[in-house]
């Protein structure tokens, strides 16, 4: 292949700088084309590759390339896929890099072993550099999803930080390593892989045609909400579908709660000391589940006109305050007869988002009415007296 700088240096940039643009722009999509697999991978793990299509605004095409190696040349995967997991965890300085340097400087620290490293050692006496005296040593591949044909409508973190689920329009929830992004489990019937965990064998067994004898099916509707249990074992999942399933949080394996509800599930809240969770439908109630006895129903909360919209739990897991797309905020006393003592109407338009804060102290609700409302939460909000709400600002949230 000819040289990608024609005149200039990567590492100094300035404006005597230029690239074979079309070099950048085709050669890598000719070689995944004609099946050069050496070729192509040669390019995409190279730092000097990588660099100039940064430099080149070429950053978006990179990924893509990336994504159609993976799926072209399987046998190269993990080399691609550690690749594409440095230009991941580094985008915004590739993007915009302070000194024409730093990628190359990026690129040393990379484990010795690693295509990334090879690839910047012919380079390294011509830039000033910065070695860590532990350089991790293991590469870790980073996923990252791009040209995704479905929406995502929910993403949660762990309560420890290391993992996140996601689903969406497709139907699935996925889980991923939080620090590496690599995917760790499928809902439903398929693997991470595609496979289908009832059958390797049924290969009609897909996910735009299920398999009909396949026994773990997941949600048939999108996947609207997704919660995480306080220590992190469960992974609740809310769906146009009408249901509310509970996934273990290593493997996504569905247990055999199914919580069915008359509407679609539009958000869900699970107490911090783990014992409830709450839910709230498209018909207007909001649901109380008892946790600790496997999710049997405790009972519904009767007071919203239209659709729950959003819930959230107090921080001592006893109140409970839910918008609804009647304009209203409510409070609710966790685990009591007692019904809702206020009903609010200071929005002018559907109640989008709810939120407690840490101490309890304060609330927020957002809306379609493009406001954000600051609630001071009075003494008296947690045995549901006469005053539990009071306005304290409204922010506009507009441009």
């Amino acid at each position: 292949m000819n040289a990608i700088v024609l005149a200039g240096n990567l590492l100094d940039g300035g404006d005597g700088l230029r690239l074979d643009m079309e070099r950048l722009m085709y050669s890598v999509r000719q070689c995944i084309e004609a099946g050069l697999e050496a070729e192509a991978v040669a390019e995409l793990t190279s730092i000097q590759y990588i660099a100039a299509k940064f430099h080149g605004g070429l950053g978006i095409q990179l990924m893509a390339e990336y994504y159609d190696a993976i799926v072209s040349f399987p046998g190269s995967c993990k080399r691609l896929k550690i690749a594409q997991g440095f230009v991941g965890r580094h985008l915004p300085s590739l993007r915009k890099p302070p000194v024409p340097s730093l990628p190359f400087q990026l690129a040393l620290q990379e484990p010795n072993d690693s295509d990334i490293y090879h690839s910047v050692v012919p380079f390294q006496d011509s830039f000033m550099r910065v070695l860590w005296k532990a350089k991790p040593q293991k590469a870790s591949p980073c996923t990252l999803r791009i040209n995704d044909q479905y929406c995502v409508f929910a993403a949660t973190c762990s309560p420890d930080g290391a993992k996140i689920a996601a689903g969406g329009k497709d139907k699935v929830i996925r889980l991923y390593n939080a620090r590496t992004g690599e995917r760790i489990a499928t809902s439903g019937c398929h693997d991470g892989t595609g496979q289908c965990k009832c059958s390797a064998d049924e290969a009609d067994c897909s996910l735009a045609v299920p398999n009909p004898v396949c026994p773990v099916r997941g949600h048939h509707g999108n996947v609207n909400v997704l919660c995480w249990s306080p220590d992190g074992s469960m992974v609740l999942s809310g769906s146009s579908d009408k249901s509310l399933k509970v996934w273990d949080g290593d493997m996504l394996s569905e247990m055999d709660s199914t919580l069915m509800h008359p509407g679609e599930v539009t958000c869900i809240a699970w107490t911090r000391d783990g014992r409830t969770v709450l839910s709230g439908c498209s018909d207007g109630l909001l649901r109380e589940w008892d946790a600790t006895k496997n999710f049997s129903l405790l009972r519904e909360l009767a007071g919203h006109s239209d659709r729950v919209r959003c819930v959230a739990v107090s921080p001592d897991s006893k109140v409970a305050l839910s918008g609804s797309s009647d304009r209203s905020l409510r409070l609710w006393s966790i685990r009591s007869s007692k019904a809702s003592s206020k009903t609010i109407h200071e929005h002018a338009a559907p109640v989008s988002s709810v939120a407690w804060s840490g101490d309890g102290r304060v609330v927020v609700s957002g809306s379609v009415d493009q406001t954000v409302k600051i609630w001071r939460v009075g003494a008296t909000v947690w045995s549901l007296g006469a005053t539990d709400l009071s306005l304290a600002q409204t922010v506009a949230h507009r441009a």
